[in-house]
């Protein structure tokens, strides 16, 4: 530890605490200082005469000493300042290193005591097993296998003291008799079922598939009348459903009319053929006067 040095005179404290307020009151002393010293220059600055000026001039003269003394002081402060907070670390680590290796001696004595429990009662519990056989489940192992942590630790032991309060009242079951020489033997029935008879087939009833619906009669292709003027009537060849302007829906093989720009679109995307509209040679009795000089050229 370090002893407590005398600067100007006085005491200089050892605690970091009191170091540091102490630079800051130090810091404060060099602003205020440093404020004065402006205020004198500028009282000065009108002096009503020399003498009046000459008495300024010797007050900021002694601020500019304080400030470099201040200035000398400061380094020196921290360098204690420093020193201090080391010296408040060794005590604290000192301090933790007795308390970790007190502790660490306590716990080993505790933790041999506590293997040497954990060992006795994995020792009763292989008597028992020895004794008695593996199969007597109402004597379970209790040794505790986990972390040695205050709560893991206590979700044992509020695991094992159910079952000690039930291996505090349990009793030994004594097996059946033998079964006498002659005596008429029982259907053996083996409880793992490795060895049971197949147990019959189940048959599960499936329900009918429900009855397909009705054939829809096939679609009547649309036939429109001859177009009137600024029409066209096209014959539908592409797949699909093609809006009309009236709302319906045209498929392949409808005969449609359409206006003669939205009929030259359909036929230009290969959706629809223009209908031949030339009116087909009327059929039947006409009657008309041949002019035979025309016909054969007249003599």
């Amino acid at each position: 530890m370090r002893r407590s040095k005398l600067i100007n005179n006085q005491k200089m404290p050892e605690g970091a605490a009191e170091l540091a307020r102490l630079i800051e009151a130090t810091k404060q002393s060099g602003s205020d200082a440093y404020a004065e010293i402006e205020r004198l220059e500028a009282e000065r600055r009108v002096a009503d005469s020399y003498e009046a000026a000459r008495v300024i001039d010797d007050q900021i003269e002694r601020l500019k000493f304080e400030i470099g003394r201040l200035g000398r002081l400061l380094p020196e402060l921290e360098e204690r300042l420093a020193d201090a907070k080391w010296d408040e670390r060794l005590v604290a680590f000192d301090k933790h290193r007795r308390n970790l290796v007190a502790a660490t001696r306590k716990a080993i004595t505790a933790v041999e005591a506590a293997a040497a429990a954990n060992a006795a009662v994995v020792a009763a519990h292989h008597q028992a097993s020895q004794e008695l056989g593996t199969h007597i489940n109402s004597l379970p192992l209790q040794a505790y296998l986990g972390v040695l942590m205050p709560d893991l630790v206590s979700m044992w032991r509020r695991q094992v003291e159910p079952q000690l309060y039930q291996m505090e009242r349990a009793e030994l079951t004594r097996p059946p008799k033998p079964r006498p020489p002659g005596a008429p033997q029982a259907v053996y029935r083996d409880p793992t079922g490795v060895n049971a008879p197949p147990k019959p087939p189940v048959v599960v009833a499936v329900a009918p598939p429900p009855p397909a619906d009705p054939p829809q009669p096939a679609r009547e292709a649309r036939r429109d009348p001859p177009p009137p003027d600024g029409e066209r009537q096209v014959h539908v060849i592409a797949g699909g459903d093609f809006n009309l302007p009236d709302g319906t829906r045209a498929k392949i093989g409808d005969r449609v009319n359409l206006s003669s720009k939205l009929a030259e679109i359909w036929v230009g995307k290969g959706v629809a053929e223009f209908v031949d509209d030339t009116p087909a040679p009327v059929v039947g009795d006409l009657k008309a006067t041949v002019n035979f000089n025309l016909v054969g050229g007249g003599r």
